[in-house]
């Protein structure tokens, strides 16, 4: 018996899983990645306002570590994602990760591509 049709399918869903062109699509492939360590992959979903918040070379020092990597993967394994809003070029979800609280996550279509972004300044309450 030979397992390598089966081993190709199964790559195939883990692939699929991980990339799509969707809001979800783009989280969970960015989560994906940076569970598996590759910080390139990951910030590769993030739009130019995220990126210049957080740069890829500190999130490849957090992410060195192993324990940060299986934290997400451990994160990601129990998660519902719920798209909010989605309007032509921005979109809005609240993802809830193994009973912890609701995080909201931001989207952007930057060309054709939706990518993670931050809150809007308008989502952000005012600090006093």
């Amino acid at each position: 018996m030979s397992y390598r049709p089966v081993l190709i399918a199964t790559i195939l869903f883990v692939a699929a899983g991980c990339a799509s062109r969707t809001p979800e699509g783009v989280f969970r492939a960015a989560t994906c990645a940076f569970a598996k360590g590759d910080v390139g992959a990951g910030v590769a979903h993030f739009s130019e306002r995220m990126k210049a918040a957080r740069p890829q070379h500190d999130l490849e020092y957090y992410y060195r570590n192993a324990t940060h990597r299986r934290g997400v993967e451990w994160l990601a394994d129990d998660m519902a994602f719920q798209l909010l809003e989605q309007a032509e070029s921005t979109a809005l979800a609240r993802v809830i990760c193994r009973g912890r609280a609701p995080e909201f996550v931001y989207f952007v279509r930057e060309g054709a591509a939706w990518k993670l972004d931050l809150a809007p300044p308008s989502a952000v309450p005012a600090q006093n």
